[in-house]
């Protein structure tokens, strides 16, 4: 079982002393359910999130979206909220804010991208069919995450209940380089798939080998300058788990607990754990008052 720290003891967040950066995933961390940037988890108006934001960059830490987003959605997001850039499609595109907008860049590991025979990686593994075979695989169970699985640069974007190891074993089979990511628990309002009612619907992605939100944070870390003590990334998947193994500390959101397959990923976590008392954003903004706290009274 995983040792929690608590943002309530004044010990326990001085570990946050020293932070610089925030690596934030999206989806079931910074936005309330449904996706909603002015609304708290009850679903009330609230623009508390948008008051920690400001009180957050006024202080100096910058601010980066991590998430299985698409590029388009995600640039839109960072320059909304004036954000110092974002790591999209599960690490394989990332981008820094410049005085016009948004630099990017692909990161694609082991994956050999053809560029003079498709428009973007996403094209090549789409035309490679294992998609569609791995949906035809699990009919019922597992489709395209609509309208998400659109305007992608890297990553196809499924959704659905599957076994994964079954699924992981037909992508090895391809002879593709990549791998089937778990990405979390989503609710989609619209689906065509033919599920139990109380089995959850989880987001899934073809991500080339060498790559996850974790080696992607260390990279644009490295970049960047930033120490692991520097940096505290936040997130309620399995995958977004992976980033405690390169930030300093890392917060893990009350409502990720629900999913077994991240207790699990915890129980290997050395780094300094929180876990928010709060669920969804404000969980998050739980999170920024003691980050505010633990650095201001560092000065």
């Amino acid at each position: 079982m995983t040792n929690f720290l608590s943002f309530q003891n004044p010990e326990d967040i001085k570990i946050l002393s020293e932070v610089k950066a925030i690596y934030t995933d999206v989806d079931g961390t910074l936005l309330a359910p449904g996706g909603s940037f002015l609304r708290n988890t009850s679903g009330e108006v609230s623009y508390e999130l948008a008051q920690k934001i400001c009180e957050l960059q006024k202080a100096g830490i910058k601010i980066i979206l991590v998430s299985g987003r698409n590029q388009k959605v995600l640039n839109e997001l960072a320059r909304l909220f004036s954000l110092d850039g974002y790591i999209s499609e599960l690490g394989t595109v990332i981008a820094h804010k410049t005085e016009t907008g948004y630099s990017n860049e692909y990161f694609l590991g082991e994956f050999e991208f053809k560029e003079d025979e498709y428009a973007s990686p996403f094209e090549q593994v789409l035309k490679s069919g294992l998609p569609d075979k791995l949906i035809q695989n699990f009919s019922g169970r597992l489709e395209h995450s609509m309208p998400y699985a659109l305007e992608r640069s890297v990553t196809q974007s499924l959704w659905g209940n599957i076994d994964e190891d079954e699924a992981s074993d037909m992508v090895k089979a391809s002879k593709l380089p990549f791998e089937l990511v778990n990405n979390g628990i989503i609710h989609p309002k619209e689906h065509g798939l033919s599920l139990g009612k109380d089995e959850p619907i989880y987001i899934y992605h073809l991500v080339p080998k060498g790559v996850s939100k974790a080696s992607a944070l260390l990279k644009d870390m490295q970049t960047r300058g930033y120490s692991a003590q520097e940096v505290v990334s936040l997130g309620d998947s399995p995958a977004d788990v992976h980033m405690a193994k390169v930030s300093g500390s890392y917060v893990v959101m009350k409502n990720a607990l629900k999913q077994e397959r991240v207790s699990y990923v915890l129980q290997g976590v050395k780094t300094p754990t929180f876990k928010t008392s709060l669920e969804y954003v404000d969980g998050w903004c739980e999170f920024a008052d003691a980050l505010l706290k633990a650095t201001t009274s560092s000065l």
